[in-house]
């Protein structure tokens, strides 16, 4: 189905978006991994493009929103005594119901499982998630072996599941972004100073075998 005769369209590589009806001209080829509650084929983004992007009409990328994640870095930075523990502090950033309707940014962090200096997830990734964040206690040996930054083991869950996975580190917040293939820092060494009302409201707790 091409495009209707005088509409604003887009081609993102496989299929032609047009602006007027907010929705693609031809349904989503790959007809899987549909997040729940996702039915609608021709849409953009996943009804949902504060959070996702397109850019190949192919499938939904996580949009990071970093001003809103910056309360879950604060939380797991909070949680790791701000870098005077050597356990890692790790969780989902997720997209939830919102309480007037609607979606809203979530923090599901992860219960301890022992290790120093590092944390596994041994669970199912929720299927609401749109990142991963985790503190890099870098005063710890295994810690500074890895450095601050996102690792090749971060870089491959970010790029496996097609979303932002950021190291929260005494140098700094840096974030790995699978859609421009490298890591940046968003935030600097000293982000943390001045909270600006930052809190874990948006936190909670996640099961893990």
């Amino acid at each position: 189905m091409e495009p209707t005769r005088g509409a604003e369209v887009y081609y993102n590589l496989h299929r032609w978006y047009e602006t007027g009806t907010g929705r693609y001209t031809k349904p989503d080829p790959w007809g899987i991994d549909r997040p729940e509650g996702i039915a609608h084929w021709y849409a953009y983004a996943e009804n949902n493009p504060q959070y996702f992007v397109d850019q190949e009409g192919l499938f939904a990328i996580s949009n990071f929103d970093f001003d809103t994640a910056f309360d879950c870095f604060y939380c797991l930075a909070s949680r790791a005594g701000w870098g005077s523990q050597c356990t890692e502090e790790s969780a989902w950033i997720t997209l939830e119901p919102a309480s007037g309707g609607g979606i809203a940014f979530g923090c599901a962090i992860w219960p301890p499982t022992g290790e120093r200096e590092q944390h596994t997830f041994r669970g199912v990734i929720p299927t609401n998630t749109i990142g991963q964040a985790h503190t890099h206690p870098v005063r710890c040996p295994q810690a500074r072996a890895k450095g601050s930054q996102p690792s090749a083991t971060d870089r491959a869950l970010a790029d496996t599941r097609q979303f932002t996975v950021c190291t929260i580190t005494p140098t700094g917040i840096w974030c790995y972004n699978p859609n421009e293939k490298r890591t940046r820092r968003i935030a600097p060494t000293n982000w943390r100073r001045a909270p600006d009302g930052r809190n874990c409201a948006p936190c909670h707790g996640i099961d893990q075998p």
